[in-house]
């Protein structure tokens, strides 16, 4: 099996790229086992895309299809603005 790594993905109007923080959402509406991650790798197989994320408890390598990961907004840190 072939695994080719991804420098970035598009999952919707958002691009998914390593270092991103993310979600892995819940299995069901109602369920309560997602959680706030890091991704970890993006690879593409013979099968589909694979998004490897790390467990925040643990530090564990998970593996999960795009459509259990959702991108989280981010900000960028400005210097603050000189004022006079």
């Amino acid at each position: 099996m072939t695994r080719t790594r991804l420098d970035q993905w598009r999952s919707g109007r958002n691009y998914l790229r390593p270092g991103d923080t993310a979600r892995v959402l819940p299995t069901q509406p109602g369920r309560r086992d997602g959680y706030q991650t890091r991704i970890h790798a993006i690879y593409e197989t013979p099968t589909g895309i694979e998004i490897e994320v790390v467990h925040p408890r643990n530090g564990a390598i998970r593996i999960y299809h795009p459509d259990r990961i959702a991108r989280r907004a981010q900000t960028r840190n400005r210097r603050p603005k000189d004022t006079e």
